[in-house]
C-alpha cells in the first residue's frame, strides 16, 4: 500500500494497489473519492456524511453503500454477492432495495438474518413468487405482512395458513386483499382485535351483513366501553357496501369523525342530508362534506351558505345545485374568496353580478365579468373605467 500525501491537508490517503477484476475485494475500491478523485482506502478523510443517516460512516462503509445503491450493479455479479454477504445491515439493506433482477441475490437476502434486510427483499418488485410464498412464513410479522400483501393468486391452502396466523398484523394484512375470499373475511370478522376488524370492513369485497353486524356491536359497546371504537365506525360508514339503514343510524351519533364519513358516503339517503346537516352545525368537516356531495338538496345548501365556516359558504357558492336567490345573498358575503366562487358560478343572476363588478377584489370583478350571465358592454365599461386617469 503505498502512502499519499493529500493536497491542502495534513492528513494523508492511501491509494491502493491495482486489483484483480477476479478479487471480491474489488468492491472496497470501486467508488472515488468526491474530492481527489482517487479510490476509496481506509485512511481517507475526504467524504460527505450520505443523506439518512445519523451518524458518520467510515469511508470504506460509505463506498460499498453507495455501490449497492447504484445501477453499476446491474452488470457486476461478483460485486452483488460479495456485498449480500457483507457484515454490515446498511450495505445488505441499500442492495435489497436495489433494482436487483436476480432471484439468486434476493432469495439469499430473504434469508438474511436482520428482518429488515428479509422485507425489503421480498418487497422488491422484481423478487420471484415462490420467494415471496416462503417469507409469508417468516418468523417476523414485519416480513410476513409484507410477503402476504404479494403474494400472486393465492390458493386455498395458503388462505387457511394466513387466516390461522397468531398476529393481528398479519392477520388485517391478509384481510386488506382485494381478493380475500368471502369465508376468509368472515372468518377473520369474529376476530376480537379492532384492527382485523378495521381491515374487514375497509375491504370493498366485505358483504353488507358483515358491515351491520360489526356497526350494531361497535354501537352497543359505545355506551360502557371506556374507549369508542371510532375507527371501525369510520371504516363502516366509509364502506361502498353499508346499508342505507346503517348509514342513518351512524348519523345519530354524536361523532365528527363518524359523522364526516357517513356525510361523504354517497348511500346516504336525501332525507337524511337535511337531518344531518342541522344536528351537525358545530362540525366544519361534515358540513364541507355535506356541501360537496353531488345530489346535496338546493333547500340543504341554502342552509349551509348561512355557516360559520368560510371553507363550507365557499364550497356552496361554487356548487353547481345552488340556486340563484342562494347566490343573490351571497354576493355580499365578507370573504372575498366566497364572493369569488358566486362570480364564477353559472347560477348567480345578472344582478348580483352587477354588484360583483364594483368589488374592491380585483378577481372577484374580473370572474363577474367572464360569467355567462353578465353583460357583454359590462367588460368595455369596465376597461374604460380601469384606464381612466387618476386625478392628482
Amino acid at each position: 500500500m503505498v502512502r499519499a500525501r493529500a493536497a491542502g491537508s495534513n492528513q494523508y490517503r492511501s491509494r491502493p494497489r491495482a486489483q484483480s477484476p477476479d478479487r471480491p475485494d474489488l468492491v472496497r475500491q470501486a467508488a472515488g473519492c468526491h474530492r481527489c478523485g482517487e479510490v476509496w482506502g481506509t485512511d481517507c478523510r475526504s467524504w460527505v456524511q450520505p443523506p439518512g443517516f445519523s451518524h458518520g460512516l467510515h469511508p470504506t462503509l460509505k463506498a460499498k453503500v453507495e455501490l449497492a445503491s447504484s445501477d453499476r450493479l446491474r452488470w457486476m455479479g461478483l460485486a452483488r454477492r460479495a456485498l449480500a454477504r457483507d457484515s454490515n445491515s446498511f450495505v445488505r439493506e441499500e442492495l435489497a432495495s436495489n433494482v436487483c433482477d436476480d432471484p439468486e441475490i434476493l432469495g439469499l437476502l430473504s434469508q438474511d438474518p436482520q428482518p429488515d434486510v428479509r422485507r425489503l427483499a421480498v418487497s422488491n418488485s422484481l423478487c420471484p413468487q415462490e420467494v415471496v410464498i416462503r417469507a409469508s412464513r417468516d418468523l417476523d410479522v414485519t416480513v410476513r405482512c409484507a410477503a402476504i400483501s404479494l403474494v400472486q393468486n393465492p390458493p386455498a391452502e395458503i388462505w387457511a395458513r394466513w387466516a390461522a396466523d397468531v398476529d393481528h398484523r398479519a392477520l388485517a394484512a391478509a384481510a386488506s386483499r382485494r381478493d380475500c375470499p368471502e369465508p376468509v373475511l368472515r372468518q377473520l370478522a369474529a376476530n376480537p382485535h379492532e384492527q382485523v376488524q378495521i381491515a374487514v370492513t375497509s375491504n370493498p369485497q366485505c358483504p353488507a351483513e358483515l358491515l351491520q353486524q360489526a356497526a350494531c356491536k361497535a354501537i352497543a359497546e359505545r355506551k360502557y366501553a371506556a374507549v369508542p371504537r371510532t375507527g371501525l365506525l369510520v371504516a363502516v360508514a366509509s364502506s361502498a357496501n353499508c346499508p342505507p339503514a346503517v348509514l342513518g343510524q351512524l348519523a345519530q351519533l354524536d361523532d365528527s369523525a363518524v359523522r364526516a364519513a357517513v356525510a361523504g358516503n354517497c348511500l346516504l339517503p336525501a332525507g337524511n342530508i337535511q337531518e344531518l346537516a342541522r344536528r351537525s352545525s358545530l362540525y366544519e368537516k361534515v358540513l364541507g362534506q355535506l356541501a360537496g356531495r353531488p345530489d346535496c338538496p338546493a333547500q340543504t345548501l341554502g342552509l349551509l351558505a348561512t355557516s360559520w365556516a368560510a371553507a363550507v359558504r365557499e364550497t356552496v357558492a361554487s356548487h353547481p345545485g345552488t340556486t340563484s336567490e342562494t347566490l343573490r345573498r351571497m354576493c355580499r358575503d365578507t370573504s372575498s374568496k366566497v364572493r369569488s366562487q358566486v362570480a364564477a358560478n353559472p347560477n348567480t343572476p345578472r344582478e348580483a353580478l352587477g354588484r360583483l363588478i364594483r368589488d374592491s377584489n380585483s378577481q372577484v370583478a374580473q370572474r363577474a365579468l367572464h360569467n355567462p350571465n353578465a353583460d357583454p358592454g359590462w367588460a368595455v365599461m369596465w376597461q374604460f373605467v380601469q384606464g381612466w386617469p387618476a386625478r392628482g
